[in-house]
């Protein structure tokens, strides 16, 4: 025969124990219940809970006559719940990769510099100004600006041609 006394061996420690388990749930619960009431995403699965609450009489109707009918309309219903999940997690991704894409934005802009290297005479470089010397100008607002001088030095040297030209022809003429 037992022992009376060793009926109840263990039994405090295993109310202590089933006692702090029950604490730490309440704990959890709390702080779940703590986050659907403070944030956006315990806002939406409230929301999605009363839509199910709401249309729960619906949803076990139709999971009864799942488990009723052996026919052709379980079969279309079922494919039809098929199609309407996959319909919806397409949905989703859709909408999530436009926010996304709002944030990040609609175009990838690659911005690419095109150098063109041309290899001129160092005695041209020196009639145009880019080489002084030894000085070798390397600053493309001054390269710009010194080939604008020499372009438009250019120009009136032609011009003057022209008219050192004109006159001379002129005095043919007249002579």
């Amino acid at each position: 025969m037992a022992d009376p006394e060793n009926d109840f061996a263990g039994y405090m420690e295993g109310l202590a124990e089933a006692e702090a388990a029950a604490q730490e749930e309440k704990e959890i619960l709390n702080a779940h219940e703590l986050w659907r009431n403070s944030t956006w995403a315990g806002w939406t699965v409230r929301q999605i809970q009363t839509v199910g609450e709401h249309f729960r009489p619906f949803f076990l109707a139709v999971g009864a006559s799942m488990k009723e009918d052996k026919g052709f309309s379980k079969r279309l219903l079922s494919h039809f719940l098929r199609i309407s999940i996959v319909l919806a997690a397409i949905v989703t991704i859709y909408i999530l990769a436009h926010i996304l894409q709002m944030f990040i934005g609609k175009e990838i802009v690659i911005n690419q510099e095109i150098v063109i290297v041309e290899e001129i005479p160092r005695s041209q470089a020196e009639k145009e100004g880019i080489v002084e010397g030894e000085h070798v100008v390397t600053d493309p607002v001054e390269m710009r600006e010194l080939l604008a001088a020499y372009r438009e030095a250019q120009k009136s040297e032609e011009g003057q041609e022209e008219e050192d030209g004109e006159t001379t022809e002129t005095k043919k003429k007249n002579e």
